[in-house]
């Protein structure tokens, strides 16, 4: 093989715990050691060979990261395609089961990593994936399509405490990067009149006003609302009556979508009701309130469900 001229051979060989490869006493008087490279040369490197390969990562799940893969996505003319990385996926099962996602050219790769027992095998499989373009097993083999265009390539990381799944995978550190933090201005903000946020905005927009137990607010007859509230003032009001106290512990996507689902429910039952219209609570009851009691006892009653769905699910 040393007498060949015209090809060049480059054997990478990984050494774990001491253990020592045969391959390498066939070639010993070609053998290189080395040390590696530092966190910052491998960051350049990287950047330079992955440029349409990027990680996303939050300080709280629910932040929005798969909704700005698909936004990203979208915006370069491609469908996500998701490859899910959970525990118990060793090296093997990773290779085998992205061999089955067989990625087509108007396909972006959206690889979802929410948790995982394995990290060392599944930042060895996003070494070769993303260094080779292939991935291999004594009995699979995996590869990128080969693409006249650029493959975009989005590895989202779930949050956990202290990052300990991105400070797991070293691979994610070398990469393009985009952490995502709570924006209210990102909030997305439906125009359907009897979507969950528009209903809910609205009481909201009455209780700000201080015309809550003077105004109906009516969905489904002939007097219903005929414009959405702009964008702007939905996302004020939920700015202002949702996150000013425990905007830490419940700043999140996620938890604006469980609220406000199971808030607007309870408002369409509450406007529809013929016992707490205004007019007739003026007849039955002295005080004047009571529409705004009851409204901010549903918003707690929802708040409280939200809060608890959101820490039952990261437990």
């Amino acid at each position: 093989m040393r007498d060949q001229k015209d090809f060049l051979l480059a054997l990478i060989c990984y050494r774990e715990n001491g253990i020592q490869h045969y391959i390498l006493d066939q070639f010993s008087s070609d053998v290189v050691e080395t040390n590696g490279l530092n966190n910052e040369a491998m960051r350049g490197i990287y950047k330079e060979l992955c440029k349409n390969v990027i990680c996303i990562s939050s300080d709280l799940s629910g932040q929005g990261k798969t909704e700005w893969i698909k936004e990203v996505s979208f915006n370069k003319k491609r469908f996500p395609r998701s490859f899910l990385i959970s525990d118990d996926m060793e090296f093997g099962r990773l290779v085998r089961q992205f061999k089955e996602c067989k990625l087509q050219p108007i396909e972006s790769l959206h690889i979802n990593i929410v948790s995982s027992n394995f990290p060392r095998d599944v930042n060895m499989f996003l070494f070769e994936l993303l260094t080779l373009g292939i991935v291999s097993t004594n009995v699979n083999i995996a590869y990128l399509p080969l693409s006249e265009t650029p493959i975009y390539i989005f590895i989202e990381i779930a949050s956990t405490t202290e990052q300990y799944l991105l400070n797991s995978l070293p691979m994610a550190g070398y990469l393009l990067s985009r952490h995502l933090t709570w924006d209210i201005e990102s909030l997305k903000i439906s125009q359907e009149i009897t979507s969950p946020i528009q209903i809910t905005c609205n009481y909201l927009n009455l209780l700000d006003h201080d015309e809550i137990d003077a105004k109906e607010i009516l969905f489904r007859t002939n007097e219903a609302i005929k414009e959405p509230l702009p964008v702007e003032r939905c996302q004020t009001l939920i700015e202002k009556y949702f996150f000013d106290e425990d905007k830490k512990d419940i700043s999140s996507f996620r938890f604006v979508e469980i609220f406000v689902n199971v808030l607007a429910d309870q408002l369409v039952r509450f406007s529809s009701s013929q016992f707490f219209t205004v007019d007739n609570l003026k007849l039955m009851v002295k005080e004047t309130n009571i529409r705004k009691l009851i409204l901010k006892t549903l918003m707690d009653g929802s708040k409280d469900f939200a809060t608890r769905s959101i820490k039952t699910r990261e437990a």
